[in-house]
């Protein structure tokens, strides 16, 4: 109702219209709403347009949400790039579609597994030896690698690899994208 969403403005913006006041029932039960009755007609179009502006804006938000998703899944699901994140323990807390592809399993099976849980030994310590660099330079690598898939095929990928920060700035692990 008006009086609902008038009360919600006046307390999330912290505004106060003048001459509405709260008022709660003499026995101290119920809400407190504005004595709407009371308000000049002139102050209450004032609330409501500035309630209109704030659910405008909200909805500009809300869609420039649902925008930046569909581009981010755009590049993260379309491209035809292998893109992993890990964490400093080598642990995978991000895997596209094409990565989980190019090792045969559904991206639940990725998460929190390691590259030895998916590659040879020797595949494996090459790249925990290219995290571990990233990790203690913070310079993004690069490397041609072969990599053997899990029907035998014989790939060579180019790999980038670079740290992943968080919103602080402080380094969480290593990212990375492929090709071949």
């Amino acid at each position: 109702s008006l009086s609902l969403a008038l009360a919600w403005w006046l307390g999330a913006s912290r505004r106060r219209v003048r001459g509405i006041v709260a008022r709660r029932p003499a026995d101290g039960t119920g809400t407190a709403l504005p004595a709407l009755a009371s308000a000049p007609a002139a102050e209450l179009a004032e609330a409501n347009r500035a309630l209109q502006a704030e659910i405008d804006e909200r909805k500009r938000i809300a869609e420039a949400l649902k925008n930046s998703r569909a581009l981010y899944h755009s590049l993260i699901e379309e491209l035809p790039l292998h893109i992993w994140r890990a964490d400093r323990q080598g642990r995978y807390t991000f895997a596209n579609g094409h990565f989980c592809d190019c090792l045969g399993v559904m991206p639940e099976e990725v998460l929190g597994q390691t590259a030895a849980d998916f590659f040879s030994p020797e595949m494996a310590a090459r790249q925990a030896q290219g995290d571990q660099q990233v990790l203690e330079t913070g310079d993004p690598i690069e490397a041609i690698e072969e990599h053997v898939t899990k029907d035998g095929r014989q790939r060579w990928m180019q790999t980038m690899k670079s740290p992943c920060y968080d919103a602080r700035g402080h380094v969480l692990g290593v990212q990375g994208i492929s090709w071949d």
